[in-house]
C-alpha cells in the first residue's frame, strides 16, 4: 500500500500486542509505503508480513507505528530515510526479517518506546549518514 496522502490513519484488529505472535492480528502480505513530505500518519494495530520491506517511510515524512508486528520482509522491516524524516515506533514487534530490524539513513529521527527488535538476518537496528 502506498500513502501518500496527510492525515492518514489505519487501525487493525488489536491495539495491544505482546512480543508473541498475535492470532487477532490479520496478516497483511506486502509493504506498507510512506511517500515523500506525507505528515501525520499512523498505523496501529497492524500484522505486516512477506513483503519485500515492511514499512518504508520516504523523506520529510511524519509517521506514527503502534501495536504492529512487522515480521518474515526479505529486507529490512522498518526502513527510514530522508531529512526532517520522523518516525516514532511505539510497542512493536520486529523479528525475522532478512536484513536489519530497523534502518534509519539520511538525516532520519525515529523515536522508539517498547519495541521487541530480534532475530533479524542483520542488525537489530542499523543507523547511517547523520540519522538519529
Amino acid at each position: 500500500m502506498h500513502i501518500n496522502c496527510s492525515g492518514t490513519k489505519i487501525r487493525g484488529g488489536s491495539h495491544s500486542i505482546n512480543y508473541k505472535r498475535s492470532q487477532s492480528i490479520g496478516k497483511i502480505v506486502g509493504r506498507f509505503r510512506i511517500g515523500e513530505n506525507v505528515k501525520d500518519i499512523e498505523l496501529d494495530g497492524l500484522n505486516v508480513q512477506d513483503g519485500s520491506w515492511g514499512v518504508t517511510v520516504d523523506d520529510g515524512s511524519q509517521v506514527l507505528l503502534r501495536d504492529m508486528q512487522i515480521a518474515y520482509c526479505d529486507d529490512d522491516g522498518i526502513m527510514v530515510t530522508g531529512s526532517s524524516t520522523t518516525c516514532t515506533v511505539v510497542n512493536c514487534v520486529v523479528e525475522n526479517n532478512g536484513a536489519c530490524g530497523i534502518t534509519i539513513d539520511d538525516n532520519a529521527v525515529v523515536n522508539m518506546v517498547r519495541n521487541h527488535i530480534v532475530e533479524n538476518g542483520s542488525d537489530a537496528i542499523c543507523a547511517s549518514g547523520n540519522a538519529a
